[in-house]
């Protein structure tokens, strides 16, 4: 990641405007193990997760479908850190 960064517009960045980061990621868990049968719909969950340089936040279940509509401001109205 840190080879990406080089030719980055953030490449100059000091450590306190790191720790300002909020780094987001989100999961999809089969709660019935793999999808081997095309014909099982369901036992899905979708959750957001996030971590600052501080500490993690929480972690967030996702109802529905996660596309850009309903995706945005869930960094700022949903975690606490």
């Amino acid at each position: 990641m840190w080879q990406r960064l080089g030719n980055s517009r953030h490449s100059s960045w000091q450590t306190e405007q790191w720790q300002r980061v909020l780094w987001t990621d989100d999961s999809k868990f089969e709660i019935f193990g793999t999808r081997r049968r095309p014909f099982h719909r369901g036992g899905s969950i979708q959750v957001r997760g996030c971590i600052s340089a501080h500490r993690p936040g929480d972690i967030v279940r996702i109802n529905g479908i996660l596309n850009a509509e309903n995706c945005s401001g869930m960094e700022s109205s949903e975690y606490t850190i």
